[in-house]
């Protein structure tokens, strides 16, 4: 099964400076993916949502070892306990930038954040400008193949171009074709401006890094515990159901700072002095049989038409708000003209 661990013995028998008491700490699940054909799973194997197939659910704790886990799985997975197999691990994380993104960046590319390698074009001419910016390989009147995106030739052009340039990679390896060409980029670009890139500064040492990060970006959003949570926050704080998880949280995050919050509970807690109502001068317009239910009908009457009235102002807010962007000519309400 893959490459062999390069785990030492020594590694493997040392002992964890706080263990875990397994009988009193609550087992974690981890998922394990399998391949026997001597490399790991792909990264895009993980994209958009997508596991792979041969998936292995362990219950362990955050003390386990590799020899542990090795033995877990020989236990579910018959191939794994042939002899001559060898075990190789690889963790697979969460990422919200990609390293295409983050190579791209590097390189000044004119669209790092918005490129998208599954689309044919900017796939194709994300190599073309790489070879003219940065790699610069080939001679400019060699380019013309490479250059010629739309034409149903440019596959083997480029396939060419890899192995010209002795890469590892075919071009049906579209992903790990593209992220060596941006090493090797990355590569170049240095050799030609060491002196510039000498003394840059460590992401950490910037003034942003002090920026608080959106809790939202690294979310597993098709996690099973993450929806799960999600949805019984929703009913707790009776939130309508939605497709998207990710807006039901959002909309759970409005509702608490806009109704949960310190200054939200201090507003609602203040005494609001109403104004004395007559029962007697408010026509119920039935009667229960009952003076006692004949005035709290009139309350609850009067409690009914007040959220009405609110309801009713809130509408025309929503009314005017709208006018505001969609009317045309332009409505200024608050001079009663139309136009300018």
């Amino acid at each position: 099964m893959a490459l062999e661990s390069r785990i030492t013995q020594e590694e493997i028998k040392k002992e964890p400076e706080k263990p875990i008491d397994r009988e009193k700490t609550c087992p974690l699940l981890l998922r394990v993916f399998t391949t026997n054909n001597g490399r790991h799973h792909r990264a895009d194997e993980f994209a958009r949502g997508n596991v792979p197939s041969s998936e292995l659910q362990i219950y362990t704790w955050m003390d386990a070892t590799l020899k542990e886990l090795t033995s877990l799985v020989k236990e579910v997975y018959p191939e794994a306990r042939k002899k001559g197999t060898h075990f190789s691990f690889a963790i697979v994380f969460p990422e919200p930038r990609t390293k295409a993104y983050r190579k791209l960046t590097a390189l000044d590319y004119h669209n790092p954040s918005g490129f998208d390698s599954k689309d044919e074009t900017q796939y194709r001419n994300c190599i073309v400008w790489l070879e003219d910016q940065k790699i610069r390989h080939y001679k400019i009147e060699e380019r013309g193949n490479l250059r010629n995106i739309p034409s149903s030739e440019w596959p083997k052009a480029f396939q060419k171009y890899l192995q010209d340039l002795n890469s590892p990679f075919e071009v049906q390896e579209r992903q790990e074709a593209l992220d060596w060409l941006l090493g090797l980029a990355v590569r170049y670009e240095y050799g030609d401006n060491v002196e510039k890139y000498k003394n840059v500064q460590p992401l950490a040492s910037n003034s942003n890094s002090n920026k608080p990060a959106d809790p939202l970006v690294n979310l597993d959003c098709d996690s099973p515990d993450f929806k799960a949570g999600v949805t019984a926050l929703a009913n707790i704080l009776k939130i309508q159901r939605h497709d998207d998880y990710l807006v039901m949280l959002k909309a759970i995050r409005i509702l608490i700072q806009d109704r949960l919050s310190p200054e939200a509970i201090a507003k609602a807690s203040q005494s609001k002095e109403g104004v004395p109502v007559a029962l007697d001068k408010h026509v119920l317009g039935f009667d229960t049989g009952d003076a006692t239910l004949n005035e709290a009908a009139q309350i609850l009457r009067l409690l009914h038409i007040e959220e009405l009235r609110e309801l009713q102002t809130k509408i025309n807010e929503a009314i005017v708000a709208v006018q505001a962007i969609i009317a045309d000519p332009k409505t200024d309400h608050r001079l009663g003209k139309v136009g300018r």
